[in-house]
C-alpha cells in the first residue's frame, strides 16, 4: 500500500522518473560495450577487458614462390603480410586464422596458414602454404581474428 502511495503522490512525475531510467540504462549499456571499425579491421571491447578485433586480408597467389616440392612447397610472399590490429591489446593476443579459396579441387585447395609470434599492435609474416604439388594458382584470402585484453 504504501508503494501505491508514493507513486500516487508523485502523479505525472512517475512517468519522467520511469522514462529517465530506461534512458540511463540504455546509456550504461552503450558504454560498457564499445566497438568501431578503422582501415585496419573491427573490433569489440567488453567490459571485463576482453577485446575481439578481426580482418580480411589477401595473402596473394599461392604458387608466387615455391617449387611445389616437399622441400620448397608453394606459398605466398609472408614479408608483405602484415595484420596491424585495429586497436592495440595490453598483452600478445591470441590470433587464429582461417584461409578461403576459390578452388574446386581437394588437391589444389589444401594449404594451411602460418604467421610469426603476434605482437601488441600486429602479426607478421602471414603466409599459406601448399603442402603438395598442386601447381594450379589460386588467389588465397584469409579471415583472421585476435581474442586478448585491452585493459
Amino acid at each position: 500500500m504504501a508503494y501505491n502511495k508514493k507513486y500516487a503522490e508523485l502523479g505525472e512525475s512517475v512517468i519522467d522518473y520511469v522514462n529517465n531510467r530506461e534512458d540511463a540504462i540504455k546509456q550504461g549499456f552503450d558504454t560498457l560495450i564499445t566497438g568501431g571499425t578503422n582501415s585496419d579491421g573491427s573490433w569489440i571491447k567488453f567490459p571485463d577487458g576482453t577485446m575481439i578485433c578481426w580482418h580480411n586480408i589477401s595473402l596473394g597467389d599461392i604458387t608466387s614462390l615455391g617449387k611445389g616440392t616437399w622441400e620448397d612447397p608453394y606459398r605466398t610472399p609472408a614479408s608483405v603480410n602484415v595484420w596491424n590490429f585495429p586497436m592495440s591489446f595490453i598483452s600478445r593476443p591470441q590470433v587464429h586464422a582461417q584461409l578461403d579459396n576459390q578452388i574446386d579441387t581437394w588437391h589444389a585447395k589444401s594449404a594451411f596458414v602460418s604467421f610469426v609470434r603476434p605482437g601488441t599492435h600486429s602479426v607478421r609474416g602471414i603466409q599459406a602454404i601448399r603442402p603438395n604439388g598442386a601447381s594450379t594458382s589460386a588467389i588465397i584470402d584469409c579471415s583472421l581474428i585476435a581474442i586478448g585484453r585491452w585493459k
